[in-house]
């Protein structure tokens, strides 16, 4: 079982920069894995939560994915636009 978690971290390392078909299958085996190696890039992005028709600003694409890994939450990166009447972060 060591191995295959050392096997584990060294091929999510290795896939990084660019393998988005393992980082497809990376999500479906743990939803906040993603978010733990997403690299802040500080670009703002509007959110939507579909369920409750939340919409709210984000500092960049992955604290979408950490809010909604910590919360249990569904928002989806949207135009810009639909944040229009929401405060600033």
């Amino acid at each position: 079982m060591k191995y295959s978690k050392s096997f584990l971290l060294l091929s999510i390392v290795i896939c990084i920069n660019g393998c988005r078909r393992f980082k497809e299958e990376l999500k479906q085996f743990s939803p906040c894995l993603e978010a733990a190696l997403c690299v802040h890039d500080g670009r703002r992005k509007c959110g939507f939560q579909k369920s409750n028709n939340e919409v709210k600003w984000f500092l960049d694409q992955c604290d979408i994915m950490e809010f909604n890994c910590e919360n249990n939450a569904s928002f989806n990166r949207v135009s810009s636009s639909a944040c229009l009447q929401v405060p600033p972060l």
